[in-house]
């Protein structure tokens, strides 16, 4: 039960960067490992602002959030779009993103790096008291910061399915050229998902130095882990998303209480990459051949009756 609690509110970290990703790579075709720089922005903002200038921390989360929203946007438009290009003049390259991705992961974790020094920092969280489960005592907040990661994802995924911008980006993961055609600006809708996957990166971020010591590197690791998560399942609504995420962070916490050693992080990351092969590779391996072998089935006979007929 403990590990089942702690797969909950570990899982719900992961679940905001899985959801993010998941959702740029099916609307954008880019592989935005840049969350994970925006993860830590969000984490270092709540540090900032509620350590060393004494805001309140609800606060500093929604800072923190919405300015890693922000640089989400200011990246799409003035890094990827030039890199992409947009409807007719878009460019078929799909690796030129992605090393950009990662060059600007690296670059935004090593300012803040610098800015901050290596050393993890942390954020005491809200005093709220212990919440006993069956015979686990579990803090309150790590609780809370489950529901608060459910309650993000759920506004996104309501978000999307009642306003015109998230119809607007479905349309544009399944055919920009199509969405150009029924007068969808794609500026306008790539500006505002980037900006809605970084909030939810920031605030997953935000999430986690109140809740364990954060390295500037951190959201490196967790943007991998949400990134093969989506992978494993690239059509996926954002509550399956949140599952897996939760259904990843248990094999994790599992790890290290079975083995510990630190081989936590090597079996969660083989477990999901096989997933990716066995999904994205060998099912639709044995779909095609299962395919091929039906009309096979069914195009002998027809070929043995149509020579009956000529005979």
């Amino acid at each position: 039960l403990e590990i089942v609690i702690q797969a909950f509110y570990t899982g719900a970290e992961w679940a905001l960067i899985a959801v993010g990703f998941g959702f740029i790579a099916r609307t954008t075709n880019i592989f935005h490992l840049a969350l994970g720089a925006l993860f830590s922005v969000g984490g270092y903002s709540v540090y900032l602002l509620s350590v060393r200038n004494g805001l309140p921390i609800p606060l500093g989360i929604v800072v923190g959030a919405v300015l890693a929203g922000l640089i989400g946007s200011v990246i799409d438009r003035f890094i990827y779009q030039p890199v992409t290009g947009l409807y007719g003049q878009r460019k078929v390259n799909h690796l030129a993103p992605f090393v950009t991705s990662l060059g600007i992961l690296i670059v935004i974790q090593n300012v803040i790096q610098v800015w901050f020094g290596a050393s993890p920092l942390y954020v005491q969280p809200p005093n709220l008291g212990v919440t006993e489960i069956g015979q686990s005592r579990v803090l309150t907040w790590n609780l809370l910061k489950a529901a608060i990661s459910l309650a993000a994802c759920g506004l996104f995924a309501f978000w999307l399915s009642r306003t015109r911008t998230g119809a607007s980006a479905v349309a544009l993961g399944q055919s920009a050229e199509g969405a150009s055609v029924v007068g969808v600006s794609e500026t306008s809708v790539r500006f505002q998902i980037f900006f809605a996957t970084g909030v939810l990166a920031g605030l997953g971020g935000g999430l986690a130095i109140l809740s364990h010591p954060t390295l500037p590197g951190d959201g490196f690791p967790i943007v991998l882990y949400g990134a093969l998560i989506s992978l494993i399942m690239p059509k996926a609504g954002i509550m399956t998303w949140w599952l897996a995420s939760v259904g990843a962070a248990f094999i994790y916490a599992q790890s290290i209480a079975s083995i510990g050693g630190g081989w936590q992080d090597t079996i969660l990351q083989s477990v999901l990459m096989g997933a990716v092969v066995v999904s994205r590779i060998l099912i639709p391996w044995i779909q095609r051949r299962a395919k091929l072998r039906a009309s096979v089935v069914t195009v002998a006979p027809a070929m043995a009756d149509g020579k009956q007929a000529g005979g």
